[in-house]
């Protein structure tokens, strides 16, 4: 009995220590997290979904803009930007393009 007792001291004792250095741990980890929050703020924001504008003719500044801000916003490559504009122009602007 004693041996058991003695035995649960211990490993008591180590999820205490544990416990107790926790908190320290943790401040650590959210000190290094504000050292590299752009990295952070990164990964956050990414988890946005931008739809692209559809075009139909109309408000062609208004337009414009959102479509760089969305191949902006997910690095789209030059050559893959009229592709992915042409996809999302409706009716009567298909024929223009």
């Amino acid at each position: 009995m004693l041996e058991l007792m003695e035995s649960r001291h211990t490993e008591y004792s180590s999820r205490f220590e544990s416990i107790e250095t926790a908190p320290t741990a943790l401040h650590v980890a959210e000190t290094s997290k504000s050292s590299t929050s752009e990295a952070v703020q990164s990964f956050q924001v990414r988890n946005v979904k931008l739809d692209f504008p559809r075009f139909n003719g109309s408000n062609v500044l208004e337009w414009i803009f959102k479509a760089e801000q969305f191949f902006t916003f997910y690095n789209t490559p030059e050559e893959q930007r009229p592709t992915i504009a042409a996809v999302h122009m409706e009716v009567e602007v298909i024929p223009w393009f």
